[in-house]
């Protein structure tokens, strides 16, 4: 089952974390490229979640197996645009790694593309590594243009 997660399905030791963890940023130490994890702590995760809870442009969707764990997750953000159509960037997508090869990650992208259409978004972009292109190409994604990026941390 795919939905909105609330503040009640992070109850399991804090599951969405783990996930944001292994959908974090990379970074260059030593020519190898490494992951960067970030757990915040029980007060910050509060706060964090009084903010997603109050923001309408924000929105993190799950999918949940039969005991109501979170196997995988992807965010939705949604920018508004004075045309009253809006653009909608989908990121933090990651599945645990023992429910990957299973079709969760692309039915993930998948509803979360036709909520976007409910958010009365014109376009949804996702901004993802070289060798992730096949999987969003699958998404029903395509390749458009270029991006672009500074490393400010």
């Amino acid at each position: 089952m795919i939905r909105e997660v609330l503040r009640s399905d992070i109850v399991h030791k804090s599951d969405i974390y783990s996930l944001l963890s292994q959908a974090s940023w990379e970074s260059k130490l030593s020519g190898s490229s490494t992951r960067v994890f970030w757990t915040p702590r029980n007060k910050l995760r509060k706060e964090l979640w009084e903010s997603y809870e109050k923001n309408n442009c924000w929105k993190i969707y799950g999918s949940f197996n039969s005991r109501g764990l979170i196997t995988g997750i992807a965010t939705l953000i949604i920018e508004p645009s004075l045309d009253s159509m809006n653009t909608g960037s989908i990121t933090n997508v990651s599945v645990r790694p023992e429910n990957r090869g299973h079709g969760i990650g692309k039915s993930i992208i998948e509803y979360t593309i036709e909520e976007a259409k409910k958010l009365k978004c014109k376009e949804v972009f996702v901004t993802c590594s070289n060798h992730n292109v096949p999987f969003y190409i699958k998404c029903g994604l395509h390749l458009h243009e270029q991006c672009m990026k500074i490393k400010l941390f």
